[in-house]
């Protein structure tokens, strides 16, 4: 996930969270990575075979979702800590409300969830078809999911119906590794597309641009410091930051401006690291990167 000034309760005392990173492997769970530092901090510890496919926290740190790999997301709010059958790999979870949350997953299906009500009757949405494979909450209330088919899908959240779709670039193929953001402050939201690009698209006006970002397919795509946009190639293997002003002049077909210097990321801790996001551990020494 972004980086954030964000604190998470631990053993009683409030520490800052700047990192949330999911992991498989032989000792899946979640791990905090605190500013500045680079040794992780075990915040969950979950069975064999339930690597973490997606994340989610609050904006304090103290209510996170985990979907993973078996099918199950674990909730933790405060001191109550709930598992939850989604009955298929997880692609995506999104806290709401504190209190509720959206989930999709690789069968294509998509649920609204009341976790400290009810465990056992999620409230089905439409996608379309295809697997939806980010969720994003918006300022006006409503879900935002982009769909494996090239579709961006809002939802009600209050009665989960689906209000509204627009065709858009697909996502790369690993769509475990794909995420929608907000430009803070902006109606613009970002997404790794497939072939190396990534889009933006101005959701008021219904306006996407796309440009060519990486050899290969991008991985991910975050905002950074600024007016700039940071995205990590899978196949290339560079973290690079955009400038993104030329982006939304959209009279021009000129790409943002050229990146600055490109870097190759490293390794911290056995996870392949770039500041901002939430990670994946690395098994394969391809970056793994973590929704």
């Amino acid at each position: 996930m972004p980086s954030k000034d964000c604190e998470q309760v631990m053993n009683g005392e409030r520490c800052p969270l700047d990192l949330l990173l999911g992991r498989g492997g032989q000792q899946p769970g979640i791990d905090r990575l605190p500013p500045n530092e680079t040794d992780v901090m075990r915040l969950l510890e979950l069975p064999p075979g339930c690597s973490v496919y997606a994340v989610d926290a609050d904006a304090t740190g103290t209510t996170i979702a985990a979907g993973s790999r078996a099918g199950t997301i674990h909730f933790l709010h405060g001191e109550n800590s709930v598992c939850l059958e989604q009955g298929a790999p997880v692609l995506a979870v999104c806290l709401l409300d504190g209190l509720r949350l959206a989930s999709t997953d690789t069968l294509g299906r998509c649920f609204l969830w009341q976790p400290l009500k009810d465990r056992q009757h999620p409230r089905s949405m439409a996608t379309e078809g295809g697997r939806i494979c980010s969720l994003l909450g918006l300022p006006d209330g409503r879900l935002l999911g982009l769909s494996s088919e090239g579709r961006l899908l809002w939802w009600d959240t209050r009665t989960g119906e689906m209000v509204q779709s627009l065709d858009c670039p697909a996502p790369p193929e690993k769509l475990a590794l794909v995420r929608l953001l907000r430009w803070p402050d902006r109606n613009i939201i970002v997404y790794p597309a497939i072939g190396g690009q990534v889009a933006l698209c101005i959701l008021e006006k219904h306006r996407i641009r796309t440009w060519d970002a990486h050899e290969g397919d991008c991985c991910y795509a975050a905002f950074f410091a600024g007016a700039s946009l940071c995205t990590i190639g899978r196949a290339d293997g560079l973290m690079r930051v955009w400038g993104v002003s030329a982006a939304l002049s959209w009279g021009s077909t000129l790409p943002p401006r050229a990146p600055s210097p490109q870097r190759r990321l490293r390794t911290i801790a056995g996870y392949w690291w770039s500041p901002m996001m939430a990670m994946h551990k690395s098994t394969s020494g391809s970056p793994a990167l973590c929704a």
